[in-house]
C-alpha cells in the first residue's frame, strides 16, 4: 500500500483495503481537492462522500461486489458521528452486468444504511466506456472524462442537491509540441 511519507496534507488512509487502495479521508480545511488515484472505465464505481468538513473517496470493482456491506461497515465507523450529516454522489460504472450489480449493491447498502446519495454520474450504457476520474472538494465532485488527446468533458455534481453542469477543457499541450516546427 502507499507510504504515508507521500500523502497530500490532510488525507489519510481509512481502514478499508482493496487492490485498488485505501479508503481515503480527506480534511477540507487543510486540503481542497482529492482524486482518485486509480480512475475507472470497466466497471468500478467510485464512492464520494462529504459533510463540507470531512469527505472520503473509495475505488470499487467489480471483485469487491461480496464485500459491499464490509465497505459500509468501515465507512462507519470512519465517519462516526458524522454520518448523518454526510452526502454521497457515485461515478463511475459500465454495461457490465457486474458493474450493474455492483452499483445496484451499492445504491441499497447506503440507502438501507441511513446514506443519502445525492447525485451521481453512472454508466450503465456503455460496454466500455471512455476513462474517467473523480476528484472529490468539499462541496461537489469533479468526473474527468477523457474525450480526444486534446480534450476533457467535466461534469461537476453538487453535495447540496445533486446538480450536475458539464463544461470541455482542453488539454494544456507540453510546450515542446506547442513549439514544434517552430
Amino acid at each position: 500500500m502507499r507510504s504515508t511519507i507521500f500523502q497530500k496534507p490532510g488525507v489519510t488512509d481509512g481502514a478499508w483495503k482493496s487492490h485498488h487502495g485505501s479508503m481515503r479521508i480527506v480534511d477540507f480545511s487543510i486540503t481542497k481537492q482529492l482524486e482518485d488515484e486509480y480512475g475507472g472505465s470497466l466497471g468500478c464505481i467510485v464512492i464520494c462522500t462529504s459533510n463540507g468538513k470531512i469527505g472520503t473517496i473509495t475505488h470499487l470493482d467489480t471483485t469487491d461486489i461480496d464485500k459491499v456491506d464490509d465497505f459500509i461497515k468501515t465507512l462507519d465507523s470512519e465517519l462516526k458521528n458524522n454520518k448523518e450529516s454526510t452526502k454521497v454522489i457515485l461515478s463511475g460504472g459500465s454495461a457490465l452486468n457486474e458493474s450493474k450489480e455492483l452499483a445496484k449493491k451499492i445504491q441499497q447498502a447506503m440507502q438501507t444504511n441511513g446514506y443519502k446519495i445525492i447525485g451521481s454520474y453512472l454508466d450503465q450504457k456503455t460496454r466500455n466506456p471512455r476513462p474517467k476520474t473523480a476528484a472529490i472538494e468539499k462541496d461537489k465532485v469533479l468526473v474527468k472524462e477523457f474525450v480526444n488527446q486534446n480534450q476533457d468533458q467535466i461534469t461537476e455534481i453538487s453535495f447540496s442537491n445533486g446538480d450536475k453542469k458539464t463544461y470541455s477543457k482542453e488539454k494544456e499541450l507540453p510546450d515542446f509540441v506547442k513549439n514544434w516546427g517552430k
